[in-house]
Order: structure tokens, then C-alpha cells, then sequence
């Protein structure tokens, strides 16, 4: 596939109990198609973390069809 790339917002915040700093990022959201994309970049060489975040009480169906296509990706990985 083509390599293109991906807007985020990274934090780093050093930790003593991390060999190294602790990342947050923070990627685009609606970006289904490129999702895969997406995680390659920016999970290369770390132990990743995932954080969902919704803006209402329960999960628009828009939601759990985004969790489902993402979890298709990396059956492996914890999301929160």
C-alpha cells in the first residue's frame, strides 16, 4: 500500500517506572479507510495502548462498526 502521512499529536511524559517515555497519541478520527495505515505507523517499535474515546454515553452504532473494523486489525491488542 501507499505510505502516506498520518496528522497526530504526540506527548511525551518521562516516567520512572518506563525504560523511556510515556507517548500519548492522539490520531484523527473517521479515518476507517486508512486505519490499518493508521496503527502501522505509529505503533512500529512500542507497546501499544488503545483509548476510545466517545463524546456521548453509549456507542453510536458509527462506534461499534469502528471498534469491530479496528479490532479486525489488531485482534491481539488491549482497547479500552
Amino acid at each position: 500500500f501507499e505510505q502516506q502521512e498520518t496528522a497526530t499529536l504526540e506527548i511525551r511524559k518521562p516516567l520512572d517506572l518506563l525504560n523511556d517515555d510515556l507517548q500519548i497519541l492522539v490520531t484523527p478520527s473517521n479515518q476507517k479507510l486508512n486505519m490499518k495505515q493508521i496503527y502501522t505507523q505509529i505503533t512500529e517499535n512500542i507497546v501499544p495502548i488503545f483509548i476510545y474515546i466517545i463524546d456521548q454515553e453509549i456507542l453510536s452504532a458509527n462506534d461499534v462498526d469502528e471498534l469491530r473494523f479496528f479490532r479486525s486489525i489488531v485482534p491481539n491488542e488491549p482497547i479500552l
